[in-house]
């Protein structure tokens, strides 16, 4: 057979032809996470990076819990997280100020996203110890999906919790819960915010460590409810092994809906961790990548469940979380738990006066002295920088900033040049708001006792405010420990103390009741590289009596004779007797 023969022409053809068509091929899709593991006292950025994309390419991340450590996605693992990111877009700006917390494409790279995750050890989506599985792929099918491991590891503190998780107050063992640790409890609190977390193994058991201090122990599992009352408030001292079982009972009933975006009903909100609570009873659930949710609850009386999503997971995605969880009937289907996106920004920083960045401190804001709808928080990165995103309703809403007084640096006290001296702001939409903190030292302290009718008053703030050269400052409030002391770190000045009466979870009226109590008098404390003690006795408005008879020495009545009486704090009484020579004063708690 004749070969065919090619000329020149015919083989620079076949050549420009095979060198457009490699040119036309796209590149292979990389993907890749830096670093791949941290501890749970990570403070910094994870990075995600994926090259290779078409531009303008937009791509699906999905963070699931390798809750069995099998290294695949399956029925056991959770969808702990997921975002879409686009080539070229930045995740949320607003008035040109990036919300650092909501992950978009920080390069200038066609065809490549770098996208930076801020990791601390407060949030509760990021500092549960374990294995996790990033998944990324194309929603429009241009690649097939990639994924790389990544592990949260314990940080090894000197002390330990272990123990097991059992079912339904039997020996059977909950495999790859959940296990949670959180402060002691406080009246009015809730759980409060999670201080670490690890998952059981395939077995039930569980161990993490963590820093000396006291903590409720909880577990969490999908179909299952814990019981508050049935798990350990535990001591872990320093060196120490503490066994803490743990237990949950299987769910019976169920509530399910969808997650949806206020403005948009269409739009479902993915990877939300979600909580219902109930009379001490808790579950947890998770929304899927449509945002529809199925929780395991049981019937309880009254039949209502507060259910909401976690604010870490809502940040993720630029959301504000309500003041309050939707209230919803055990077994109820098609619920719509809506979400309303953030329009407006309050950023800044905390540094101290030396330009030093605060990392780790819990800022908050909330409209509570406005239309109270929202409560929003966020915690500041290894700069020292924050972005709170809330919604900007303008007159009608005002917002007030400020810290959880647990994150605030030891030995400092906190200038804030937004709303000073408890104040308020209202918000437009698309306004970004700087606000900085400053820090001062302060090495001297202000300390003491709230006590009622003789008894120690736990939880109640304890706050402090002075003019130091012009400038106002606050002394962020104390809560009272189970003893009824508090303590205030306090630079030198002339500090006006005082206890919490009115409005809020550490008020007087919310411990004691309102009308139940006077409001006590503040205290002045003067510091000059001294300490300073400030006790207050919180007098009952519960009205008690003196009463008795003036009699002669034969013991008869005396009528007419004017009876006073004075606590020495400005009270005062007076009466007469009766023809009985019977007297009575109406009197509050005092001497």
């Amino acid at each position: 057979m004749r070969r065919p023969i090619f000329t020149s022409a015919a083989c620079f053809a076949v050549q420009l032809g095979f060198l457009l068509l490699c040119q036309s091929l796209p590149a292979a899709v990389n993907f890749t996470l830096t670093p791949s593991s941290i501890s749970n006292n990570y403070a910094g950025i994870v990075t995600l990076q994926v090259t290779g994309l078409a531009t303008g390419d937009t791509v699906l991340i999905q963070k699931y819990l390798d809750a069995n450590t099998n290294g695949v996605v399956d029925a056991g693992d959770l969808l702990w997280q997921q975002f879409n990111l686009t080539d070229g877009h930045a995740g949320m700006v607003i008035d040109d100020v990036t919300n650092f917390n909501v992950p978009g494409d920080t390069d200038t790279t066609a065809g490549q996203i770098t996208a930076q995750l801020y990791f601390t050890t407060n949030l509760f989506t990021q500092n549960v110890v374990g294995q996790y599985l990033y998944v990324l792929s194309s929603p429009v099918g241009h690649f097939a999906p990639l994924t790389n491991s990544f592990a949260v590891a314990n940080f090894p503190f000197g002390q330990k919790f272990t123990g097991n998780v059992f079912s339904n107050g039997t020996s059977t063992t909950v495999p790859n819960t959940v296990v949670l640790l959180f402060p002691p409890p406080r009246p009015g609190h809730g759980m409060g915010q999670t201080l670490g977390g690890t998952v059981a193994n395939n077995s039930g058991a569980y161990t993490i460590q963590a820093p000396v201090g006291t903590y409720t122990v909880f577990p969490f599992k999908t179909n299952y409810v814990g019981y508050s009352a049935a798990n350990p408030v535990v001591a872990l001292g320093s060196g120490a092994t503490v066994a803490a079982n743990l237990s949950l009972s299987n769910a019976t009933a169920t509530i399910s809906g969808t997650v949806v975006d206020a403005n948009n009903s269409s739009i479902g909100l993915p990877g939300m961790l979600m909580t219902a609570q109930a009379d001490g009873l808790v579950c947890l659930g998770v929304s899927g990548s449509n945002g529809s949710f199925t929780l395991g609850v049981q019937p309880v009386s009254p039949n209502q469940w507060g259910v909401g999503a976690v604010s870490d997971s809502l940040g993720l995605l630029g959301y504000v979380q309500p003041q309050n969880n939707a209230n919803i009937n055990t077994g109820a289907t098609n619920v719509t738990i809506a979400y309303t996106k953030a329009t407006a920004l309050i950023y800044g920083s905390f540094k101290t006066t030396l330009g030093i960045p605060l990392v780790g401190i819990d800022v908050s804001a909330d409209d509570s002295q406005g239309l109270n709808l929202y409560s929003v928080d966020a915690y500041t990165d290894t700069a020292g920088n924050y972005v709170l995103g809330v919604v900007g309703l303008g007159t009608n809403d005002s917002w007030a900033l400020g810290t959880d007084n647990n994150s605030d640096p030891t030995n400092y006290i906190l200038l804030q040049d937004f709303v000073l001296d408890g104040g308020t702001t209202n918000i437009d939409p698309g306004i970004a708001m700087l606000a900085n903190f400053t820090a001062i030292l302060a090495t001297n302290s202000i300390t003491g006792n709230v006590k009622y009718n003789g008894s120690n008053v736990v939880g109640v703030d304890v706050s402090g405010y002075a003019t130091i050269n012009g400038t106002n400052y606050n002394l962020n409030g104390a809560n009272t420990d189970g003893n009824g002391n508090y303590y205030l770190n306090a630079p030198n000045g002339d500090w006006s103390i005082s206890v919490s009466c009115q409005g809020g979870n550490n008020s007087l009226d919310s411990i004691l009741g309102v009308g139940n109590y006077i409001c006590p008098n503040g205290a002045s404390v003067d510091i000059n590289n001294n300490n300073g003690t400030a006790n207050f006795i919180v007098a009952s408005n519960i009205p008690g009596q003196i009463f008795g008879y003036v009699t002669n020495t034969g013991g008869g009545p005396i009528a007419n004779v004017t009876i006073y009486g004075n606590d020495g704090n400005g009270d005062n009484v007076s009466t007469s007797t009766d023809a009985g020579g019977y007297y009575s004063f109406t009197v509050g708690i005092g001497t």
